[in-house]
């Protein structure tokens, strides 16, 4: 993503909370370049922290291990 994109997507994150007539949120709209952005590098920082918090990522039960697997996990 350019510069100019990148802090449109800032911008855009920035603005005030919209609600319609019944008071539910109106979401901002996002083209699917800017929602990838989001997810890829605005949230690194957050599913580092979690995976840093929660001890590492998905474990595998045992039954579904291999042998070696379950050689280096014990």
């Amino acid at each position: 993503m350019t510069k100019t994109e990148r802090t449109e997507v800032q911008r855009k994150l920035a603005l005030p909370t919209l609600r319609d007539s019944r008071g539910q949120l109106v979401p901002t709209s996002f083209t699917d370049k800017e929602s990838q952005f989001i997810i890829d590098v605005l949230l690194k920082p957050v599913r580092d922290k979690n995976l840093q918090k929660f001890g590492g990522g998905v474990q595998k039960h045992w039954t579904k291990m291999s042998k070696k697997e379950k050689k280096e996990s014990s």
